[in-house]
């Protein structure tokens, strides 16, 4: 899961910047507190819809957009190996287009 989020936070940095927000910028926008902003960058938190919805509102983007790219498309994305008997799996993604 640390993964998606660190590809999560990762998209809406690219956002961020393309819309040319500072990260305070954007944490006052869409009233959320800097570093809680710079954690989901980083994908250390999960992110609840609520704050996808006030980054994506503050960003003038749906929130569908946001996590665009960041989720595997199939099951052959996600499960690359898994061994019998243990918890490991190891996970597989594209690029954040």
């Amino acid at each position: 899961m640390h993964q998606i989020n660190s590809r999560l936070g990762q998209r809406i940095r690219l956002l961020r910047r393309a819309k040319g927000f500072t990260q305070e910028g954007l944490a006052d926008t869409s009233g959320l507190n800097r570093s809680h902003l710079g954690e989901i960058e980083r994908g250390e938190v999960d992110v609840t819809i609520a704050t996808l919805a006030r980054i994506g509102m503050a960003l003038e983007t749906s929130m569908p957009a946001l996590p665009r790219g960041v989720a595997p498309r199939s099951r052959s994305q996600l499960i690359d190996r898994q061994q019998v008997g243990t918890a490991e799996v190891s996970l597989q993604f594209d690029r954040i287009e």
